[in-house]
């Protein structure tokens, strides 16, 4: 059986109970590595399955999440591929603008509303004093579109027109050259198609997401940049030598 990771502990009981050969397989696109030490201690009961997982590094993760072990099936995103299948995923017929923003949920247990907001409010100040005047805003799935439009009128403030982007990780990788993304995995798809991508949040929110346990910083484990603050993501928006990566791309 393969199963989504995340199900309950009775479902988990029943396939033991039952001897069914059965594999896991997270719902993420995201690599799963974290930062050493953030999941060192089990955060879930045990399943007695193993979970499918892309690239070494995730071990960490996912034996915290109880699973007996780690099957490697190698990761399917990758700039080298050609094949039709793949290249239907990925094709847009959407412009490209000079940014795409991964945001997250307003509402959460792991940071306040206003931390959230001066994180975004930031975000604004170092795109408009960069002269970027068009984006697009990608949401998480738990994210409702009132947010979204929400942060399409904040944007406006700053004289930035952005376009709320429906597309998955994978497809959003046409939209741009560069991704932003705040605190979630989504960016890790376009930086494994050759994009140039960063995180970016503001130490109180990470502070509040590493109190919840959450690693703070999910691209640092991937060697990405994860900036903490206005002046340096404002560095990495207007780095010359990154505009060349961005047209030989």
């Amino acid at each position: 059986f393969i199963v989504p990771y995340d199900q309950r502990k009775l479902l988990y009981n029943c396939l033991s109970l039952f001897n069914c050969r059965s594999l896991a397989l997270p719902h993420t696109t995201g690599l799963e590595v974290y930062s050493s030490g953030i999941f060192s201690s089990k955060l879930r009961f045990e399943k007695k399955i193993p979970v499918l997982g892309k690239i070494f590094g995730c071990e960490e993760y996912f034996l915290s999440l109880g699973f007996s072990k780690v099957i490697y099936g190698g990761n399917y995103i990758t700039q080298d591929r050609k094949d039709d299948i793949f290249l239907n995923l990925i094709r847009s017929k959407k412009s490209i603008k000079s940014i795409f923003i991964f945001t997250l949920a307003k509402y959460s247990q792991q940071y306040s509303e206003s931390e959230w907001l001066l994180t975004h409010l930031s975000l604004f100040e170092a795109l408009r004093d960069s002269n970027i005047t068009d984006i697009y805003i990608g949401g998480h799935p738990s994210q409702n579109i009132d947010e979204l439009h929400y942060l399409v009128s904040l944007a406006k403030e700053y004289l930035i027109d952005a376009t709320i982007s429906s597309a998955d990780s994978l497809k959003a990788f046409n939209l741009s050259y560069r991704f932003i993304s705040i605190l979630t995995s989504a960016a890790q798809t376009p930086w494994l198609m050759g994009r140039l991508v960063c995180g970016y949040g503001l130490d109180e929110m990470r502070k509040s997401v590493q109190n919840f346990g959450i690693d703070p910083y999910p691209y640092k484990a991937l060697g990405l940049p994860d900036f903490t603050n206005k002046a340096d993501l404002k560095h990495w928006i207007q780095d010359k030598n990154l505009e060349s990566i961005k047209s030989s791309n």
